[in-house]
């Protein structure tokens, strides 16, 4: 039971712990990995409350003798129910680096194709997004994104997403080539930016840009680009609700010159939601 409401001593005895609990489970023809990831303590399953119980004076992110590296390493494989009770629990921790670190250690846990895995796998490569929020009672924040492989990506797999999390919800920035076709039948492609919000967050108001950055050298050819371009991704304190169907959508290609060129996008999104 003090296994199951987030409870365990430190360090060896934790292992020991968990081994004992293993070994009980066995003599009673049961797997401790599927006992852990029952939805037992009011509807989640032990991971979630050792996340969002977490001491506030801990640091962000996951030590590797933490009570969540213990449960983890236990509940293997992960079944999708945990995985999405995981998301969850880090949206309501508010604790992006956890999340990213997670994506890491756990790649089913993130949704990025299989395609942008094997295009980043060889060179080692991963999305990096760090966030700083203000803490101020506005609920403003700062999102530095950075994509690997960008235009190659957007060629192979026509669209690239990345996750993260701020003001206790998950973001989903994605980009996306669409092949339109005109009214005089000419097909011509289409690029558009979209912001949404992932199913388990709350809605907000939202006042929202992204400021895409070029860096020297970042374009194919070794040609110096120093781009700086400015997006409003709505009009200001619009209505976000959850749900891929209510997303923001933007064209792209309307505007002056956009991210086409980048090998390596790196943009910062600056934020001031508003909850109801």
């Amino acid at each position: 039971m003090i296994l199951l409401q987030g409870r365990l001593p430190p360090g060896e005895d934790r292992r020991s712990t968990l081994s004992a609990c293993a070994q009980a489970c066995d003599g009673e023809g049961l797997d401790l990995s599927t006992v852990l990831q029952e939805m037992s303590i009011e509807g989640y399953p032990p991971i979630y409350w050792a996340i969002v119980n977490r001491s506030v004076a801990s640091e962000r992110g996951m030590a590797p003798d933490s009570l969540m590296a213990a449960l983890l390493a236990a509940c293997r494989p992960l079944s999708p129910a945990t995985l999405t009770a995981i998301r969850v629990a880090c949206t309501m921790a508010s604790d992006n680096v956890l999340l990213q670190q997670l994506f890491r250690l756990i790649p089913p846990l993130s949704h990025i194709s299989t395609r942008d895995a094997l295009l980043l796998g060889p060179a080692n490569e991963e999305d990096r997004v760090d966030v700083d929020e203000k803490r101020n009672g506005t609920g403003s924040w700062v999102a530095l994104i950075k994509i690997p492989r960008f235009r190659l990506r957007m060629r192979v797999c026509q669209s690239v997403s990345v996750e993260f999390i701020a003001s206790g919800r998950m973001w989903i920035l994605t980009f996306s080539a669409v092949v339109e076709t005109s009214p005089d039948g000419r097909t011509e492609n289409r690029w558009y930016l979209s912001l949404e919000l992932e199913e388990h967050s709350p809605p907000t108001a939202v006042n929202a840009a992204l400021v895409i950055l070029g860096p020297s050298g970042a374009s194919e050819g070794g040609d110096v680009v120093d781009l700086v371009r400015s997006i409003p991704l709505c009009p200001p304190m619009s209505e976000l609700s959850p749900g891929h169907d209510k997303a923001i959508k933007i064209r792209l290609d309307d505007g002056p010159m956009g991210p086409y060129l980048l090998n390596e996008f790196v943009g910062i999104i600056h934020a001031a939601p508003y909850a109801n």
